[in-house]
């Protein structure tokens, strides 16, 4: 039972260092998947609000941020803590075959998925035999 108590007096003070730590950046995992008119690119960012997502284009470019909060808990003692605060990032470089102004996003469930059209010359065409 002794090890139980130790463990409960410890760990409001091990929360409390875990969320005083500098930020963490992790980059979400990624799925990318292209048919012939786009190209998706599907990001696992859990715990993260849509408010709290940001998703750039610069050049060739293109960044995805979002970043989690700590979780503000009133009246309770926390007694372990393994959900941090911590900031995604990920960065990919997109090709002259897509349209980068036409890039659209939808966030659901955790997954962050965005949709990047092709650009016309670069989608497969029939070519007519005469």
């Amino acid at each position: 039972m002794s090890n139980v108590q130790k463990r409960e007096d410890t760990a409001p003070a091990a929360a409390d260092a875990y969320q005083a730590q500098p930020e963490r950046w992790l980059s979400p995992r990624a799925l990318i998947y292209a048919n012939n008119d786009e190209v998706v690119l599907e990001l696992e960012m859990p715990g993260v609000q849509r408010d709290k997502i940001e998703v750039t284009v610069e050049r060739d470019e293109l960044t995805v941020t979002g970043w989690r909060q700590a979780e503000n808990y009133e009246n309770v003692q926390v007694l372990h803590q393994e959900r941090a605060p911590f900031h995604y990032k990920r960065a990919f470089v997109l090709s002259e075959s897509v349209r980068a102004d036409k890039i659209s996003a939808n966030y659901d469930n955790g997954v962050l998925r965005l949709t990047i059209p092709k650009a016309e010359d670069s989608k497969p065409r029939r070519i007519a035999i005469q």
